[in-house]
């Protein structure tokens, strides 16, 4: 009784719902497995900071790399790995960790075999490992899925060539083969070189996933287990094109030049803050998935990633002359001449496809004066209900709220909806969203100056018509401070 009451009380800082499961012991080790993307840099910087707000007389052995064969997907290659000794005398801490970084799809097998206590990933887990999964815990519940960190995959180029702006469609028929001179994307002329991660990655399972979708990549297009290599090649090619994580751009000998995308609404640059909306069209998380049943050393850990000196850990993880950084997911507010930039490109748009011009007049007046923060919350389509995110950036905009410098200021909570369905509905729908916000900050902050719906107006991204659902970037809550 004295564990779950105790474990109990832990449970409470991160707001999980669902069963109470007892810990068990850490350990002599502890395994990460998964995501190069957060397990090249991030994972390591992360375990290295709570290990020392743990015990900050802590020892570490510094990490050590090594490689070893691994099969997937039928295919046996040597992947390098990283082991840290932990000297303490903290008994809940493990003697060594072991971050093994080999794709997104290998933290799922890997937890499903009990070869992972965490697993890493650049993207969310798919239908087919949800299900074999099942036995160790529900991996879509905030109990067992953890979003850390924002990331967003760039579209870059040599620094010299003159596009600077592609359309998501143009994106995709150039890394199909279907464009393949720069001349037919308003360039200078020359025969389109592809650079792509490799299979195994889940910067590439992403791209597949938002940008090629059914098509094929192309047959030439260079392959890349390193990031850093990727975008050095790019920016020796005068017509080379490639993708990688953002936090990959700056390298590469200086790096290279990163597009604009368009995915048939505005084009939009990969900044903090279009990706901390998640409005980039290439925005993604970046997740920690974790069994039922885990040590309290985990939980403690999963609790320090998502908590604002985590947090900053996460924006700093790859800092350095030659690099860029994670995104993190703490609130920060639409102050910088990017994010004013992009509000204003979204309200010029806007005007565009309005379809109640006195509702939009409405939210233009409503905002005057106003800042929009970060924070953005988002909802299934047709629901009300908050998503995985949402409820760890309740706490987060709570706290952003409490900051002196936020003092008498008033928060703004407005909601939308796509353009799927009855307008009339989606008006409802809109509010109801709104609502749901403010009643779950309702005791925590001082009431919200505003509490309404937009209907459909104001999209931040294109609802294809041919598509059955809407955009769910347009299914949101928007948070603004006057």
């Amino acid at each position: 009784m004295a564990l779950l009451g105790r474990f109990a009380i832990v449970l409470g800082f991160v707001m999980i719902c669902g069963p109470v499961i007892a810990d068990t012991p850490a350990g002599p080790e502890v395994r990460f497995h998964g995501s190069n993307t957060v397990g090249a840099r991030l994972a390591p910087r992360l375990i290295e900071a709570y290990l020392k707000q743990r015990d900050a007389n802590a020892s570490f052995s510094g990490w050590q790399r090594f490689s070893e064969p691994v099969e997937v997907d039928g295919q046996t290659k040597q992947e390098s790995y990283q082991v840290l000794d932990v000297t303490s005398r903290d008994s809940g801490l493990p003697s060594r960790i072991y971050v093994r970084p080999y794709g997104s799809k290998t933290a799922f097998d890997a937890l499903g075999a009990h070869n992972a206590e965490v697993g890493m990933a650049s993207r969310p887990v798919k239908a087919e490992e949800l299900l074999k999964l099942a036995a160790i815990g529900d991996m879509t519940s905030d109990r067992n899925e953890h979003i850390i960190a924002l990331d967003g995959i760039a579209v870059i180029v040599n620094p010299d060539n003159r596009v600077s702006s592609l359309t998501m469609d143009q994106v995709k028929r150039i890394f199909a083969c279907e464009i393949t001179d720069w001349s037919q994307v308003g360039g200078s002329g020359g025969r389109i070189q592809t650079y792509a991660r490799d299979a195994n990655s889940g910067t590439y399972d992403t791209f597949k996933s938002l940008v090629l979708e059914t098509s094929e990549l192309c047959d030439n297009a260079r392959r890349y287990e390193d990031s850093t290599q990727l975008v050095g090649d790019v920016r020796g090619d005068p017509n080379g094109i490639g993708f990688v994580g953002m936090a990959y751009v700056g390298e590469g000998s200086k790096g290279a030049k990163a597009l604009k995308l368009d995915e048939g609404w505005i084009s939009v640059g990969a900044s903090d803050f279009s990706v901390k909306t998640e409005e980039y069209p290439l925005s993604r998380r970046l997740y920690f998935y974790t069994p039922d049943n885990t040590s309290e050393f985990v939980r403690g850990f999963i609790r320090f990633v998502k908590s604002e000196e985590g947090q900053r850990v996460v924006s700093t993880a790859a800092s350095g002359d030659d690099a860029d950084r994670y995104v993190d997911l703490n609130v920060g507010d639409s102050g910088s001449k990017e994010a004013k930039e992009h509000r204003l490109a979204t309200c010029r748009a806007a005007a565009i496809e309005v379809q109640d011009p006195k509702i939009l007049g409405e939210l233009i007046r409503d905002t005057q004066g106003a800042d929009r923060l970060s924070v953005t919350f988002r909802f299934e389509t047709a629901k009300d209900n908050l998503e995985n995110r949402a409820r760890d950036d309740l706490t987060r905009l709570v706290d952003f709220m409490k900051q002196p410098e936020n003092s008498g200021r008033a928060l703004l909570l407005l909601g939308f909806a796509d353009n799927k369905g009855d307008y009339k509905a989606n008006c409802g729908l809109s509010q109801k969203r709104a609502d749901t916000v403010a009643s779950a900050l309702r005791g925590q902050v001082p009431s919200p100056a505003l509490v309404r719906g937009y209907c459909e107006e104001a999209p931040v991204a294109w609802d294809d018509p041919n598509q059955k659902e809407g955009n769910p970037k347009n299914r949101r809550v928007e948070a603004w401070l006057r």
